[in-house]
This record gives structure tokens, sequence and C-alpha cells, in this order.
């Protein structure tokens, strides 16, 4: 049996826009039909190689050749005028406009920019147009590639290149690397030989298998000619020049002063995490207000149990030290909701240990949009959570494990029943999330002791109401096994943070080992990569959160100590979506929402795996299940059902004649939802039990970590009965798991039922032998579902059909005639014979249009109402390839023709994927 493939083409133009009416064939001589907007496809394609050509008026064409396999295959193109420049992605060749004269810089932090200014000055042509971190220029063609060699030996330029895209919505230029993919196995000195040969350097090995980064000796777009050069060599497979580019946000993003350095916040989708947390706020919300949840529930607190956040005492008030935790939130009560120093027994951190515990605080849920003493200037960093309370517990240097029972426990808002003299009052309200991002090395602390087991088990079991406060603890920054070195994050009720880089790569310091959760991103200087920015001791840190501010901030912070309350502050946000989840609800989130990075490496503990046997590789000793994605986790955490029929009409039933409506709700949710009529349905107005529930009286939403709705539905029949008749009734609907109950009002009229004639068209060509995708060939599928129109027709109701394949046998057609009774109508047996007889001609074309033509033909020649059929119709059987296609062109009367289609639907725009049930319908008339 021969294999197919089909092929999905999509078209672009260079701004990026769908291009319609491309002609697409193949070296084989298939041709592509159009599916949509800039969207084509090929099916039936043999699998191997094929070569693909894309032309469209006035664009240069594209030929490419494209693998085809088993399945759904993908291809892009993009085309642009002859005679533009290219570069590559993956194969495919991007053409673009130039910008002349125009150069892209891109630095890091503040004294960069200051120094890039007063150097620009004296190279450009023009005063630069800048931001924080990027600056365009405008050079003379003569003066480029002095500034771009100038400005490439700096160290804190990041990029330097040709601008090949401006306009108001962002940039693009070329940095002058090259991405470079080798065989496998080519060495290092192969690959520094292939540099010298091109008048190229090697910059480093990439983390990606067989991946290097190249720089281009050319300050100009001649980049694009050593691309070219260098995929000449054999041991190239794949030269593309790197790009350097901006995004244009679609979320929330907080305009503190230092947020533009903080990367790990866009890199987890954290802006689209606070725009859903927005998106789910009550109607009439005001952001900023009481019960904005915009960065997090002000009635959720953080708790971060470290060296101590500085507190001070001002006028008789207690106080957090650093600015970014001063003030309140948005339910008006201050940002921090206590200090306790565990060492010295106190309620305050007037004398913290060190930084460390206010760079974590910092990461977790510093403020975000707080105003600084400098107008139209805000304060700082953000946090995962700017808007949660935190509660700033600072250790011991040295504690019994009883004392840390006792410690987590009060945390939890639990009573631990201490006897330590000035041991704190029990929490009116226990923190939500707990983050510890110091760890033990101390053999004593391994194994886990009965005490903090049971601690562990007991705060997961009754923190939050019985919900469990959430246990963050980090993997450590050794590079070794973490579950000796940090057996607490190793725990079955507690979540070990590790850490990946700015790259998606693991941290070269991180600890990893089975049983590693989750990692998220963080610094590695080892691999030349950029740390985290976040609160610091005032004043001694390296950056001010404000224009002439003290150095209440560092761009130093890392490891896994910043991951795990980056961590903390995501789940706290996910809580913000509904407090109602459960810790292992927040767990199973965050698993299945985690992004699979470094997922091609091949590494003995790194590499993907499956760990619970279902066949899928989800598990990384390195990454746990994944590294954290904030927007997808809190559009997770939502479960939000709408009750889509509130009315449920049957207009113009036809008398006698049975008709079905459906409940309908839509529910987003990872939980399981069952939905159930309770009562009902009645008829309020018109003939009794005029509304029955048609099979079963529930429906279900199977939970999912998808972010899309499932429309779950309820059926309900109206039976009609006498023309005129006309009918109200309700049904009550109640969603077991919430107890929510929804009342549906119904209501029905009937009309006289037009007597209706039909002929089928079925199809009989070649490709009708193919199977299905459900065990059987398209031909028994068709044959399956037209036969049941011969059992249940009325009695007189017009039949009739016609098969077709290159042309209509029309010589071989039923002629309409009436059903007639079950058993032995005329009408009704003919139509069965018939499609027992219809079978596939294996040489036989499609052409719908000649089927549909036959069909017409019979239903002119039916009598028109009065006596004869007042509604006439043709259902066309179809797998729907019309490589012959014929124009419909009809009489004087419309006719309503429904094309059904047999076989394996792959990805459907309208249906999905799934075994033959596609529909389409459309009218026509004489004007074809």
């Amino acid at each position: 049996m021969i294999n197919f493939g089909s092929l999905w083409i999509e078209v672009f133009t260079i701004e990026r826009k769908p291009l319609d009416k491309a002609r697409i064939t193949t070296d084989k001589g298939a041709v592509a039909r159009e599916d949509g907007p800039g969207r084509y496809i090929i099916e039936q394609l043999i699998l191997g190689s094929v070569t693909l050509q894309v032309e469209a008026d006035g664009l240069q064409a594209e030929k490419r050749e494209i693998r085809i396999e088993l399945g759904r295959n993908v291809a892009q193109f993009i085309l642009g005028e002859p005679g533009l420049p290219a570069y590559k992605r993956r194969g495919i060749r991007v053409p673009f406009r130039p910008v002349e004269g125009l150069v892209g810089i891109s630095v890091r932090g503040k004294e960069a920019a200051k120094q890039l200014e007063k150097r620009i000055g004296k190279l450009a042509d023009l005063k630069p147009i800048a931001t924080r971190d990027l600056f365009v220029i405008q050079v003379t063609p003569g003066r480029l590639a002095k500034l771009v060699a100038e400005l490439r030996g700096l160290p804190d330029i990041a990029a330097v290149g040709p601008v090949m895209h401006l306009s108001e919505r962002g940039i693009a230029f070329f940095s002058g690397n090259i991405m470079v993919r080798v065989v496998p196995g080519t060495k290092p000195e192969a690959v520094e030989t292939l540099a010298q040969e091109t008048n190229t350097r090697v910059l480093r090995k990439l983390s990606l298998k067989d991946r290097w980064l190249l720089q281009s000796a050319v300050g100009d777009l001649s980049v694009l000619n050593d691309c070219d050069k260098l995929e000449t060599s054999p041991i190239v497979l794949g030269a593309e020049a790197e790009l350097t580019f901006t995004f244009e946000p679609d979320a929330i993003t907080p305009t503190d002063e230092l947020v533009a350095q903080q990367w790990h916040i866009p890199l987890v989708g954290l802006p689209d995490a606070w725009q859903h947390l927005r998106d789910a706020n009550a109607d009439g919300v005001v952001p900023g207000t009481a019960n904005d949840r915009t960065f997090g529930d002000a009635n959720l607190t953080i708790a971060v149990i470290d060296e101590g956040l500085t507190s001070e005492t001002v006028g008789g008030v207690l106080r957090p030290a650093h600015p970014d935790f001063q003030g309140n939130v948005s339910n008006g009560q201050p940002k921090v909701t206590g200090f306790f120093d565990f060492g010295g027994m106190v309620a305050n951190n007037n004398s913290p240990l060190g930084a460390h515990g206010t760079r974590c605080s910092g990461v977790a849920t510093a403020m975000a949009g707080n105003a600084s003493s400098v107008a139209g200037e805000e304060e700082g960093v953000s946090g995962a959570a700017p808007n949660a309370r935190l509660l700033s517990v600072q250790v011991p240097s040295a504690s019994t494990e009883a004392e840390f029972s006792d410690i987590y426990l009060w945390m939890a808002g639990l009573d631990p029943a201490s006897t330590t003299p000035g041991f704190p009052a029990v929490l009116a309200q226990g923190a939500a999330v707990i983050t510890n991002s110091a760890g033990t090395y101390n053999p004593a602390a391994f194994p886990v002791s009965d005490l903090i087991d049971a601690t562990f088990e007991r705060i997961t079991d009754d923190g939050r109401g019985g919900l469990g406060t959430l246990l963050f603890f980090s993997a450590g920054n050794d590079n070794v096994q973490f579950a000796s070195a940090r057996p607490w994050a190793n725990h079955p009720r507690t979540f070990g943070i590790a850490a990946s880089n700015e790259n998606d790569r693991k941290a070269g310091y991180s600890n990893f080992g089975d049983g590693i959760d989750l990692c998220a991103p963080s610094s590695d200087a080892g691999a030349g990569l950029r740390s985290i920015t976040t609160t610091t001791l005032p004043g001694t840190g390296n950056r001010t959160g404000h224009t002439g501010g003290p150095s209440d901030y560092t761009n130093g912070f890392g490891g896994t100590s910043s991951t795990t309350p980056f961590a903390a502050g995501i789940a706290t946000l996910m809580l913000s979506m509904d407090p109602s989840l459960t810790w292992q609800e927040i767990r199973e989130i965050l698993y299945n929402t985690a992004v699979k990075i470094d997922f091609a490496n091949t590494d003995t503990e790194g590499r993907w795996r499956d760990r619970d046997g279902d066949g899928v590789n989800e598990y990384s000793n390195w990454y746990g299940y994944g590294r954290i994605d904030a927007a997808k986790a809190v559009c997770a955490a939502r479960t939000r059902i709408t009750l889509n029929t509130p009315t449920v009409q049957f207009l113009n039933v036809p008398a006698g004649e049975p008709t079905l409506r459906a409940i309908s709700f839509s529910v987003q949710s990872t939980r399981n939802h069952t939905f159930r009529v309770i009562d009902g349905p009645i008829t309020t107005i018109g003939p009794a039990n005029s509304f029955v529930l048609h099979n079963g009286n529930e429906a279900i939403h199977v939970g999912n970590y998808t972010c899309s709705p499932s429309t779950p539905r309820i059926w309900v029949r109206y039976v009609a009965t006498n023309v005129d008749d006309i009918a109200h009734g309700e049904a009550i609907v109640e969603c077991v798991e919430t107890g929510q109950q929804y009342t549906i009002q119904f209501s029905a009229n009937v009309v006289e039922r037009p007597r209706a004639a039909l002929v089928l068209a079925l199809d009989r060509s070649g490709s009708m032998d193919e199977f299905a995708g459900d065990g059987r060939r398209k031909i028994q599928v068709l044959r399956d579902s037209a036969v049941v129109v011969a059992a249940l027709a009325q009695t007189d109701t017009g039949l009739g059909a016609v098969s077709w394949d290159s042309n209509a046998d029309v010589a071989g057609a039923m002629p309409v005639q009436d059903a007639g009774f079950a058993g032995i109508g005329v009408g009704r047996n003919a139509l069965s014979t018939h499609i027992s007889a219809h079978n596939t001609n294996l040489a036989g074309m499609t052409a719908i249009g000649d089927g549909v033509l036959a069909a017409q033909n019979m239903l002119n020649a039916a009598p028109n109402a009065p006596g004869g059929y007042s509604v006439k119709a043709v259902v066309v059987l179809t797998d729907g390839r019309e490589p012959l296609p014929v124009g419909v062109a009809g009489g004087n009367n419309q006719r309503q023709c429904v094309c059904y289609w047999a076989g394996y639907a792959r990805e459907h725009p309208a249906y999905g994927s799934g075994p033959a049930h596609g529909r389409q319908q459309w009218v026509y008339s004489d004007d074809g």
C-alpha cells in the first residue's frame, strides 16, 4: 500500500501578511488549492522529496525542496519584489528591503549607554535616536565599517550592525554574527579552520548540539555573502545571519525604573500572566483598586525565610527600609504584613544577617508602579507577584529541627505550640506560599528526619484551610546531585527549583537529579550571561531605583536563590487567579504548562525521558518538568464557566418532526465539571411533555491544561405535534462540582411540514477506495451514512440518487420518487438498492460539480408544489477532493446543497482532526 502525506503551504509577503492568489506547483505536476488567506494545500503526495515552486504576480518566485512525511507537513514561503537581498531561516529564503545608512546598537547597562552617546557623537553624522538600551544612528556608507568595527570591541555592546527593518512598532538589525550548524561529529579544530578560510572568527560553541556562533569581519550586508560561503563547506549544514530585534508587547509591563534590566520577567511570560489576571477581574474593577488582581491578590501573603528584609523605625512606626517594599498594596494594607527575627526573637529585621533576604524578597514580590521621589519615575524593580503581601522571617544562624518545625508551622498560620520564650503569636492569616532559598550541606540534614517530614505533611495538609500551603526550596548551586545536598528540596511535598539561564539551557552551577520539580531562569556567569536585577540592602548595591537615588539595587543576583522566590511568586499569581486550588493542583498545572527546554540534549542527566511509563518524555534531571511558563500557568489556573444558551429556541419546527437543540456551556478549567439537569424539562405553555431530554441528563467537561474551553452539551428534544402549536418550558441545570444552578428557558413553534425532495449525489471516484481512518474504506463510510436516509425518510419525501466520479452516471441514476412506507416503500427500497450497488471506480477522478448538476436536473424534473415538492435539496457525500472542478449552474429556483465528506480530516480548520466528519453547505442559483 502506498502511503501519502499532505502539504500545507503558508505564503506571506515581506510585511508578513498572508499572500492570496499564489500559484503553487510541484515537480511531480501537483497543484495546490487555496484553503484560506495565504494558506494552500496539496494532498496525496508520495512520501519523499518534492520540489515546490511558489509564484505570485509582481513578486520573485521561490523554489525549494520539501521532505514529505506521513501525515501533515507544513512549509512556509515569503515572497518579495525581484532583486531584493535575503537571509535564511531553516532553509526559508527571507527577502527584505534594506534601510540605507542606519545602524542598530544594543547595549547593556546605563553607564554603557552614556559612554556610547559620547562616542557616537564623534562617529555619527546625525544625533542618535536612542532608548535606554537601544540606539539607531545614521552614518554615511564610508564610515559604517569603521563605526561597527570600533563598537564591536566594547565590552557592554550586545550587538551592532546594519538595520534591515525600522518602523514605529519595532526595529531589527544584523548583529554580524552567524549561527552555524555543522555535520555531527565535527571537531572544534575543523570549525576554527573553516572560520579562517571564510574570514570569520569563532565566538563560542553553543550548547545546542553541533551549533556554533561565528562573527563576520564585515559590518554591512556582506554578512549575507559570508553565510553563502559558509554553506559551500562540506561540514556546514546551515549558516544563518543573526538578527537583533525588538518585540512589541501586547500585555501589561511595569514601568519601574529597572524593569528593562529584568530579562527574566518577559522570558517566562509574566506580562501576559499579569494580563490574564487583569482580564479575570470582576466587571467594574479599576486597575489599582482594592479588588484588582493584575499583579496578584492583595489578600495573599508570601513568606520569605532568609537573612531578613531590613526594617527601620520612623516616627515610632516600624517599616521596611527599602523603598520597593514601602507603602500599601491595592487593598490599602501595608505591603509587609510583619517582620520576625527568630535569632533575636524580636518582631523586626533591624539587623539582617546580610543582603540575601532583601534580594530574594525583591525577586518574589517587589512592588510594581510605586512612585519614586522623582516625578515621572517609578521606583526600582518588580517582583513576580508585586501586589501580594510579604512576611519577612529572619532565620537564626543555626537552629534545631524542632525550631525549624516551629518556624515553618508558624509561617503557614498553624499553631506549633512552641514553648520558646518570645515565640510570636499564631498568625491571623498564614502565608499562602513559603519560599526558602537557603539550605544545608550538613550531613545531619540528610536523610530528612521524621519531624521535618511530618512538618511538611502538616503544612500541605492543613495550611490555607486544608488546601495546603506551598513550600518552595532551592536546589542548590554546586552542580551536584541535589537529593543529599538539599534534601528538603527533594521532599515529595515541596517544590525543588533548579536554574536555567537566559538561553533556556542549564545554568552551569545548578544542582540536578531525579526529584527536581521545575526550573526557572537565573544567572549563568560561567556562560557569560546576565544575572538577576533585584533589590538589595539599601545603599549597598550597584544600581539606583530612580535618577539621583541611592544604590538600593543590584544586577548581580542569581543562582537557585533567585529561581525559588521567582517560582514562588508565580505560584502566588496562580492562587490569585483561583485561591481554591490545592497545592497538588498548583503542582500539576506547573508541571503540565512548563516549557520543555533544551529538548534535544543527550546528556545522561539532562536528557528528557519518560518518567511515568506513558510513552512521553516529560522529565529531565536538569530541568524537572521544565522551565516555568508563567503566562500558561496563570491562564490554566483559571476556571471559567459560561452558559451559552440561557434560552433554547425551537423555531418553525415542521409538524411531527422531533427536533434537537442543546443546552450548551463553555468551560475552561483543569478540573472535571459535570452539568446535570436536576429539574425538568417542564412544559409551562403548550402540549404536555413538549420538551424531553435526549440521550441522558448530563454533560461533562474533562479538565485540561490548554487554556482552551470545551463545550459540554445536554441535548433536548422538542416533539412537534400540530401546526401552529406554541410551547414554552424550562429546566434547571446544576454544576455538580460548584453547586451553581442555571435556569434555561425553552420556546418553540410548529409550522406545516413541507413536502421535500432529496437527491443524494454519491462519490465513487478512485480516492474513495482509501481507508477513512476508522478501519473502513471511504466508500463503506459513504454507504453506511447514505442508507440512513432510506431508513428515516418521511413517507411522502421524494428520494433520488446519482453516482459520479469524473462524470455523473445519469443513465444509472435513480429518479425522484416518494419513499413510501417503511419496509415496502418503492422509493425507500429503490434508494437502498442503489446505495448497495454503489462501488468505487478506481480509474475515476472527482468532479463534484458534475454530480451536483446531475442531481439538480433530477430535482428540476420532479414536480413542484402544489401537488409536488415545495422543498428540494441535494446532499453530496464525498471525500472532498476535486481535481476536476465543474461550475454549478442552476435554473430559476435556488437549491440548497449540503456536502459531507468521508475520510480522515487532518486538522481541518473548521472541524479539527478525526475520522469522517465533515460538512459544507451552500446555496446555488442560475448564475453559477
